[in-house]
Order: C-alpha cells, then structure tokens, then sequence
C-alpha cells in the first residue's frame, strides 16, 4: 500500500508597530510524507515541496531499515473537518489598527505580531482521498521594553484582547513587589508543568513498578489523553496532528490514565502496547526519518468544578511566564513574569522567585485543582492552582 499525505501550511502575519499597521506577510509551505505500508511495516520518507512521487517512494523503500511494525493504513481514520476562520489582509490590517489604537495612549513602545496558520492535510491512497482541515489559534504576540508577552485566542474579540494587553501593560509599570501569598496559578499553556508525567507514566514506569491502581495523587487529579479536535483547553504538544506514524488511535478517543490520584494505565502506542499487553493510549511521533518514538501527546488535567477566583481564595499568585524544568523527582519552578491574584483579578507585579518541590508532593499535597472557567479573556487556557506552604 502506497500514501501520500500532504501537509500545507497557510502563515499569515501581521505587525503594529510605531503606532501603524507596518507589513502583513503571507506564507506558505508544503510538505509531503510518503508512506510505504509493506509486509506488515510502515517505512516513510519526508520531502518539502516535492512533485516527484517516484523519488518519495523510492527513499521509503531506503528507509525500511527502519520499519514501524503495528502500523495501521491511515485510511482506516474518521474524516475530521475542522472549522476554518479564515481572515483576509484587509481584515487583519483593520484588526491590529484597532487594537493598536485602543492600548497606544498606554506606550509607544509597544509591538505587536500577529499570526495565524491553517494547516491542510490531504490524504491520497490506493482505496480513497481523505481530506482534513485544522484550524490553529490566533496568536497575538506583545513585545513591551524588550519582554515578549503571548496571547492565544480560537475567536476574536477586539475588547477581550485589548483587557488581556493593557491588563499586562499596566502592572509591568509597576514596581515589583516581594511574594505573599502560597498558593500557585500556572496557567495550562505552560506546558512544562506535564512534563514529569511523561516519565512517570511510561509503561516502562507504571509496569514494571506495578503502579495500577494504586493511590499516588490527590484525589482531586484526573489526567486522560485525548486526540479530540475540540479537546486543546489545556494541553501539552499544542494541537495535535491527525495523522501519526502508526496509524492514529481513534480520535475521539478519551482515555483516562489517572482517575482521583489512581494510576489507571500507562500511555502507550501501538508498538508499546503490544509489547507490554496494555492498551493503545497515545500516539508515536518522530523526526523526519528518524524512528518514532512515543511521548505524552495530549495529555490534559480534568478540569474542576471550582472557578479561579473559587481555587485561589483569599489569594494566589498568578504566574505568566517561567521557567520549569524536572529534575530527578524535583519540580523547579523559575518564575519571570508573576503577579499578585486579588479578587478575581491582578493587582500587583512581582518580584522573579524560585519554588523547588517534590513533584509527587505537588500534585498529591498541594494541587487545589485546574478551573472550569478560563483565564481573564481567553478561550484557550486555564489555571492550575497549588497551594504550596
């Protein structure tokens, strides 16, 4: 069986800059990876901008050194169409001019970069055409006294943008203020907050330590994978491609791994779980021709009951931007950019500090739970909240 999946990538950017619209650029790039499924084994090769199928095809068959075993045919997939908000030059040149105009009376130092990226995957194989559309987020990036600030949006709503940026703006002008409060927000789209779970629950971990159904967390932890479009509130990778190496899981699969502090399963593909009997979880990745291997792709905290003004109670400290890294069984937090949350809202700029914690001490003693409602004005992110004494 010979496919052929072409990855075409729409960029729009844009920039205000010195009180201006300056430039709107467009760009586009195509990839095509060739999959060669034969005698049970996947082999792939990858081109940009290729219109030479017989070379492609020619490099996978090279590449069976390196075969996939467990693979499936991608034709075997649910059809997904995501919906695409496309936003013309002239569109976007009002829309930045907009929101220019309404923060310049804050500085004039302010720029901003938008860009966007629609992605089109186009699926041809010897049994049918199978098409995708995904639409990325709205990215809104805030450059202010040389600090680069994001801001992601699914939809646009001039007056929720321009709360998020003043809001930022404002409380960089202040003067930094010491910590005071224990409890933690960090915001889902930090992502490196999930990275000690990628270690924890390998299966190499969750086997062969016998971690099934044993209590390991707060109660109040749930984590699933998931390959649902609508499924990106508070993600790890970004969204998630359609296609993986093996031959996608079921993509509106959700499949929790811990419920309630219990370790449920591992996640594992294919590969992974035929050799260790557990079930199909997640996906396998890798670069260009290199094998794949699988990580934690869509992994996603249940979301609570509570509100974040309800998780940060008397009050928390939010942080926007940080540095966290895993060491051994230590969670290193580095904040850079923090400030104080009052009152359903932000207050005060603070001072750059460090948190060094057990990582299974942080999310069985000191995790409060992840919000159901979203950051400020946002539709992509949440807050996790721990209350660290």
């Amino acid at each position: 069986m010979k496919e052929k999946l072409e990855i075409q990538k729409k960029q729009k950017i844009g920039y205000f800059r010195n009180n201006v619209v300056e430039e709107i650029i467009n760009v586009r790039k195509n990839t095509v990876m060739f999959r060669l499924y034969e005698n049970d084994a996947l082999s792939i090769s990858y081109l940009e901008n290729s219109e030479d199928d017989d070379y492609g095809f020619y490099l996978a068959e090279k590449n069976q050194k390196h075969p996939y075993f467990n693979a499936n045919t991608l034709n075997i997939q649910r059809n997904i169409i995501a919906n695409v908000e496309r936003i013309s030059d002239k569109k976007l040149f009002d829309l930045l001019q907009e929101i220019g105009e309404k923060i310049s009376h804050l500085s004039d130092e302010v720029v901003i970069k938008y860009y966007h990226t629609d992605v089109r995957h186009t699926l041809t194989n010897l049994k049918k055409l199978h098409i995708n559309s995904e639409n990325a987020k709205n990215v809104f990036e805030v450059e202010y006294k040389g600090d680069i600030f994001t801001f992601e949006y699914r939809k646009i709503v001039v007056d929720n943008i321009v709360n998020d940026i003043s809001r930022l703006i404002k409380l960089e002008k202040q003067k930094a203020v010491p910590k005071k409060y224990t409890k933690l927000i960090i915001p889902t789209n930090l992502n490196a907050i999930y990275d000690f779970f990628e270690v924890f629950l390998s299966c190499e971990n969750v086997i062969g330590k016998d971690l099934i159904n044993k209590k390991i967390f707060s109660n109040k932890l749930s984590l699933y994978t998931s390959l649902d479009f609508d499924d990106t509130k508070s993600e790890k990778y970004g969204i998630l491609p359609f296609f993986d190496w093996e031959g996608s899981i079921n993509v509106y699969c959700k499949s929790l791994l811990i419920e309630n502090g219990i370790i449920q399963k591992p996640y594992a593909d294919k590969t992974l779980a035929a050799k260790y009997q557990v079930e199909n979880t997640a996906c396998s990745y890798g670069v260009r021709d290199e094998f794949p291997c699988c990580v934690l792709l869509g992994a996603y905290i249940n979301p609570s009951n509570e509100t974040l003004k309800e998780l940060a109670g008397d009050g928390a400290v939010y942080i926007e931007q940080a540095d966290i890294r895993l060491k051994d069984d230590l969670v290193l937090i580095s904040a850079k950019k923090a400030y104080l949350y009052e009152e359903g809202n932000l207050s005060e700029r603070v001072e750059n500090f460090e948190v060094e914690i057990n990582a299974y001490e942080l999310f069985r003693d000191n995790f409060l739970g992840v919000s159901k409602d979203f950051i400020f004005g946002s539709d992509t992110k949440r807050g996790i909240v721990f209350d660290i004494k």
